[in-house]
């Protein structure tokens, strides 16, 4: 193995480790809000807290190792010594890790920020200071990440086909998908009221704003998924992942919703389902010029199907959104009877028709860009 393939892989188990550390961070979060429903009492050092921060430990440690060999390859590549090797710029890093970095600040300054908070101002909501700088620093962290295995396949096409690149790839979509999603939900969801302060939005607001991001988000994922994966399972493997911390963190971690698990894990049925269609569509359409538009056409259901499950993906957080509106008084814990209220006034009749609509919506706007880029990349062939 050669240094520059040793490098490569040096990297991309960076970048697959900080997206785990990430991945604490966001179970840790989810956890939280669990634990503040069970115990009604909240501190610094809390079960949920210490995996958070141990993640954001992990994600630093991470950080420091990936500057510090970056370092020490440009110093031997450029003949310097080890006194000289700060003499490298900064700004030269590559910018998945600057940004990991930048992110991992973000948290850093969350963690004091959360502990001054809660001696200041006591019980704090889902939407406050503290919480909503560490909720930007992880975005920003596994942006960073993206950024990284991106620039890895750019740099190094031929150890894409490794495990390592598409289990990093698929833990950092799915990351990313989550803590998009939580971010959204951190604007959406009734916990935001404190002791001193109340931080919680209009209630046709959130719902409003959670019909249109939440399909966004999930979308734009697996488009990106689907033009940069080389996979038979990229809906699965990815949906997978978001699952398995999704299930430690909210599912499995309190006694109220551990008997959901079977049929939470049934959320995996239409990923699997899109995986088929775009397999299928794959070997019906034959490699050609057109090949691009005929899959976008032919996979337009598999981006009606996936949204249509987002109110179980991310239960319970979803109807939890939705009840302030039609003023179901249940608490987080009975959001399984939350879900059974607002199934026929709701979910039926609106959110699905209304979250099929958004998706037709982008995947039109996505076909039209598709289209004009194709244009103009086929004049500038002709040209040249």
């Amino acid at each position: 193995m050669n240094k520059v393939s040793r490098l490569s892989d040096f990297f991309i188990i960076i970048y697959f480790t900080i997206s785990l550390g990430i991945a604490l961070q966001i179970g840790g979060t989810n956890w939280d809000i669990i634990w503040h429903g069970v115990n009604d009492i909240d501190s610094f050092l809390t079960p949920p807290h210490i995996v958070l921060y141990s993640g954001v430990l992990l994600v630093i440690i991470l950080n420091i190792l990936g500057i510090y060999f970056w370092y020490k390859d440009q110093a031997a590549s450029l003949k310097i010594n080890n006194n000289q090797i700060f003499s490298l710029k900064f700004k030269n890093i590559p910018s998945g890790l600057k940004l990991s970095i930048i992110g991992s600040l973000f948290e850093i300054s969350s963690g004091f920020f959360d502990s001054w908070w809660h001696s200041n101002f006591g019980f704090d909501g889902l939407l406050s200071p503290p919480h909503l700088i560490i909720g930007m620093g992880m975005l920003i962290s596994i942006i960073g990440v993206f950024v990284g295995i991106n620039h890895y396949k750019l740099m190094y096409p031929l150890q894409t086909q490794k495990k390592i690149f598409k289990i990093t790839s698929t833990i950092t979509y799915a990351v990313l998908w989550m803590v998009s999603i939580n971010i959204t939900f951190m604007f959406t969801l009734p916990y935001s009221e404190g002791q001193f302060f109340n931080f919680n939005p209009d209630s046709l607001l959130a719902i409003i704003t959670s019909v249109i991001i939440t399909p966004v988000i999930t979308i734009g994922i697996f488009l990106h998924a689907l033009k940069t994966l080389e996979s038979r399972f990229i809906f699965s493997s990815i949906t997978g992942s978001f699952m398995i911390i999704q299930i430690a963190s909210t599912i499995v971690s309190n006694e109220y919703f551990t008997s959901l698990l079977p049929f939470y894990i049934l959320n995996i049925l239409p990923a699997l389902v899109c995986d088929f269609i775009v397999n299928y569509n794959k070997k019906r359409y034959c490699s050609n010029k057109y090949v691009k538009k005929k899959l976008h056409n032919g996979n337009i259901v598999l981006f009606i199907i996936m949204p249509i499950f987002l109110v179980t993906l991310y239960f319970p957080w979803t109807v939890n959104i939705y009840k302030i509106y039609y003023e179901i008084e249940d608490d987080t814990f009975e959001s399984i009877h939350t879900f059974n209220e607002l199934l026929p006034i709701f979910i039926l009749p609106i959110l699905i028709p209304a979250t099929i609509l958004v998706s037709l919506i982008i995947l039109i706007a996505f076909n039209q860009l598709s289209s004009k880029t194709y244009s103009k990349t086929l004049a500038n062939n002709k040209q040249i």
